[in-house]
């Protein structure tokens, strides 16, 4: 009887404090997580600085699949310029957002989905070529 009441007591301390240390890892992760949103709001154009302009307006990366295609239109380029800091998009379809929003653009290229898998070196060097801009 002893015996059991040894083993829970000890299983109990053992889960109070492995909740414990749960607790502080959650607590710590928002910290950091605070930190990196400041430090993002504060080097963004127009967030933070010493003005503090922008503070809490956040802007973010547009990934400009099929579903942004009907927002395409110059009639949306305050939206998207006032929210948006990069752009994702795929070639030569994206092209068309260097011109239309003045936003920098990350030019999104797979060799795998165009039929080129599996790639040798010489493979790579060449596809890289093609997608460099």
């Amino acid at each position: 009887m002893l015996g059991r009441v040894i083993g829970s007591s000890i299983r109990r301390d053992h889960t109070s404090r492995r909740l414990a240390a749960k607790a502080r890892l959650r607590g710590l992760l928002l910290l950091l997580a605070l930190a990196l949103g400041a430090l993002t709001l504060a080097v963004l154009p127009g967030g933070g600085g010493a003005g503090g302009k922008g503070i809490g307006r956040a802007k973010y990366r547009l990934d400009a699949a099929k579903y942004f295609a009907p927002f395409s239109t110059s009639q949306y380029a305050p939206w998207v310029t006032a929210h948006i800091t990069l752009i994702k998009g795929y070639p030569p379809f994206s092209d068309r957002y260097l011109g239309m929003f003045g936003l920098p653009l990350i030019g999104y290229h797979d060799p795998a989905t165009e039929g080129q898998a599996p790639l040798a070196p010489a493979q790579i060097e060449e596809y890289v070529a093609k997608a460099h801009r």
